[in-house]
């Protein structure tokens, strides 16, 4: 959208890639023009180029941040994306030159704090999916948007291509079978761990994640999708040791896996690094009862779906074991190829809602995920309406097992 920024003292622009090099910093515009600045919102996180971020100075008032293209519709001085050259403008005020020195992204600009905003025709309101909206997961963004907390997810990897993932910041990469830390080798050619990690932290402008400033850890464990059992464990341990605070796994393995007790000496090992695994039980309801791992483990979250009626999807692995259901019925998804959204219903997508649930609870409360999932259990909505379905499908009364919907 829009955005009028009347200005009392002046804007800053750095010229340049963030803090690759030193200033110049040029004033481009004189104190009181309209500055029309085309960018995505007005928030408090930092979004990308394009967009607006403010930071408390260490004298208690705004300091706002510009990391996109400056049109000045009122002066003489015209800036895009910053690479103008401003040096005849270069001088200006020390404070204002030491807050620019330090911005958080490229080619990002200051403003003084003094400054009015509005609209200058308007804004379409953002729309959100219902599984955003229907549990208040917007409402719990005015507390946290999860910053600080580290969500690894263990999958195919990442299409960091996509315009609903390209502007995330703070993604670590590992390649499980090389060893790799680039990016490139962590793409996602499969697409399931592109809807995994989306459901946790996209950017929108078509999808948005429960955790959006979550930070990221992609482990890239299996290229087609066909997780071994050993993969996975040694995934959870690399995961640990590159201090994750959640691990969102969407696969699931029967004990008769050959090396299903190298899983759990992995799963275990995560517990008692005080990570929390939060797994799918797996989409073979109602014809599987039995416990899948990692989510039959008593330190790991076990993950069902619901959908829009918060009923259970029937589809949904049931045993004695499960422990929450999340929406996981025609979830909004990135969509294939570099752009676009897709819908798709599973286990797979509710238990990176939960994950990302965890993370926004624990970076605004600060408690440890075990915990936090321990009292999403113990709050779950919904139990008398799944109990009825529970009944009608299952005959063993161990299959009866008093499960809720997620309540944030």
């Amino acid at each position: 959208m829009a955005i009028n920024v009347k200005i009392r003292i002046a804007i800053y622009i750095r010229r340049g890639p963030g803090k690759s090099f030193d200033p110049p910093i040029g004033r481009i515009t004189p104190s009181g023009a309209i500055v029309v600045m085309d960018g995505k919102e007005e928030g408090e996180s930092w979004k990308g180029i394009n967009t607006w971020y403010f930071k408390i100075n260490n004298k208690g008032t705004k300091q706002y941040y510009w990391g996109g293209g400056i049109e000045v519709s009122d002066g003489e001085e015209e800036a895009v994306n910053g690479d103008n050259d401003l040096d005849a403008n270069a001088q200006n005020d020390a404070g204002n030159e030491e807050e620019a020195e330090n911005l958080p992204g490229p080619n990002a600009g200051v403003l003084d704090e003094g400054i009015d905003l509005q609209t200058d025709a308007a804004s379409s309101p953002v729309t959100y999916s219902w599984e955003i909206t229907d549990y208040g997961i917007d409402k719990l963004w005015e507390q946290s948007k999860g910053a600080g907390v580290k969500v690894a997810v263990i999958d195919t990897g990442l299409n960091y291509n996509h315009t609903n993932i390209r502007n995330k910041k703070n993604i670590e990469y590992l390649n499980l079978s090389t060893g790799s830390t680039n990016r490139e080798d962590c793409l996602d050619t499969n697409g399931h761990g592109t809807h995994c990690a989306g459901v946790i932290c996209a950017q929108g402008p078509d999808v948005y994640g429960i955790a959006p400033d979550a930070d990221l850890l992609v482990i890239k464990a299996t290229d087609d999708g066909d997780m071994q059992c050993k993969d996975l464990a040694n995934a959870i341990i690399k995961a640990v040791d590159l201090r994750a605070n959640i691990i969102s796994v969407s696969y699931s393995f029967l004990n008769r896996e050959a090396d299903i007790e190298l899983l759990k000496t992995a799963a275990q090992h995560a517990s008692d690094n005080n990570v929390l695994i939060v797994a799918s039980t797996g989409d073979s309801g109602p014809v599987v009862t039995k416990p899948t791992f990692p989510a039959s483990y008593p330190f790991s979250a076990g993950v069902g779906a619901s959908d829009q009626n918060k009923s259970l999807w029937t589809g949904t692995t049931i045993n004695p074991d499960i422990d929450i259901l999340a929406p996981g019925v025609n979830v909004v998804l990135i969509g294939p190829g570099d752009a676009g959204k897709t819908a798709d219903s599973g286990t797979s997508y509710s238990t990176p809602y939960v994950a990302g649930v965890v993370a926004l609870l624990m970076a605004a409360s600060g408690k440890p995920p075990i915990d936090i999932a321990d009292e999403l259990k113990q709050s779950a909505d919904s139990r008398d309406g799944i109990r009825d379905q529970l009944q009608q499908l299952y005959t063993e009364p161990d299959l009866i097992v008093p499960i809720g919907v997620i309540k944030p």
